[in-house]
């Protein structure tokens, strides 16, 4: 079975992307048009002052004007909306956490089984949905995965309980046993389209207690708005179907944001594949909506097949591989790495 990429485009977030954008356009519109309306000429009452003394308040208004237009400073990680006190629909119970290896693509590779109690405080409507956000450090990394932890909750009655278990990081796992992880609970209403946050776990390998984990330092990469790290490439051979023997491209990597994303980023791969005298090329988005929960310095771990089904013929003498982080609608985007694949080695740069 093949490995595919942990993200699912949430079509909700998609559609609200260009309103969300363009009120955000707007508003530091406003912002920097008020700030550079601001201040005026500073005027002298006596007649017979120097040049000098007419210079001086000048001076002091350029000072102050300068003061008044700070640079902006992004969030250092994502906020989210909580429940008024005793409005929480749910309530999460029983944490249990174990460190299991084996993930398909991956057997080598680790993953988190969590179980836990879900409580329905209220009635539950149809869409309601909890996720669960898992950061676990690994090194100086701290790797992400987003998990539905519960679909068709609209079954549940008010005080009636359910035992569940997910499975964290189990589509691409993660590359070694982690020292701790973080697990956030978000719980997303049928009718609203952002999550709210219901509860804050550390899972430190054995046992798992509620709040934040201590000593979690993600270090956002600087000179750009993301980064592509630790990416590996090989080919592989169709297994299946009318093209079974060629070759697809198997890659994998992560994707580190510097900044907040917004819904609608995603990052693309462009890989161009030279075979024989042709450059065949293949470009597909990934890490779509994963990235609106993933703060500065968190790592996606994505894995995805370049030229999936039809494969490629023949062994391509080299691949250049190119990635920008650009809006699922289009945008020129921003280059956050570009790669070259060949002799079965990754170098950093172009072909």
């Amino acid at each position: 079975m093949k490995s595919t990429d942990t993200i699912t485009t949430t079509a909700n977030h998609t559609n609200t992307m260009t309103k969300q954008t363009h009120i955000s356009k707007i508003t530091l519109g406003l912002i920097f048009g008020t700030l550079v309306g601001c201040g005026g000429g500073a005027t002298s009452s006596n007649e017979d002052s120097s040049d000098k003394s007419k210079a001086e308040p000048a001076s002091e208004e350029k000072k102050d004007e300068g003061a008044k237009k700070p640079a902006p400073s992004e969030p250092k990680e994502r906020t989210y909306k909580k429940f008024d006190a005793g409005k929480t629909p749910i309530e999460l119970s029983g944490w249990k956490g174990k460190v299991r290896g084996g993930v398909m693509g991956n057997t080598k590779n680790k993953y988190v089984e969590m179980s836990y109690k879900l409580k329905a405080l209220a009635k539950m409507k149809v869409g309601d949905r909890l996720d669960l956000k898992a950061t676990c450090k690994l090194g100086d990394q701290y790797l992400v995965d987003l998990t539905t932890g519960m679909l068709g909750m609209d079954k549940l009655e008010a005080g009636e309980t359910k035992q569940l278990s997910s499975g964290l990081h189990g589509l691409n796992g993660i590359p070694g046993q982690p020292e701790k992880c973080q697990i956030t609970a978000l719980f997303i209403p049928g009718d609203d389209i952002d999550p709210y946050l219901v509860g804050e776990y550390c899972f430190d390998g054995k046992e798992t207690s509620e709040g934040p984990c201590k000593d979690f330092a993600p270090k956002a990469p600087s000179g750009g708005s993301a980064k592509i790290t630790n990416l590996t490439a090989k080919l592989t051979k169709v297994k299946f179907g009318p093209s079974k023997g060629n070759k697809e491209l198997r890659v994998e990597y992560a994707v580190v944001p510097g900044k907040l994303m917004d819904d609608g980023e995603a990052v693309f791969m462009k890989a161009a594949c030279q075979v024989g005298g042709e450059k065949i090329v293949n470009e597909q988005p990934t890490a779509v909506s994963v990235l609106k929960q993933v703060n500065p310095g968190e790592a996606v771990l994505v894995s995805r097949e370049a030229f999936t089904g039809s494969g490629l013929a023949s062994d391509p003498t080299q691949c250049e591989l190119k990635f920008k982080l650009m809006s699922m609608f289009g945008s020129d985007g921003e280059q956050i790495g570009t790669f070259c694949f060949k002799d079965g080695k990754v170098t950093e740069g172009a072909c």
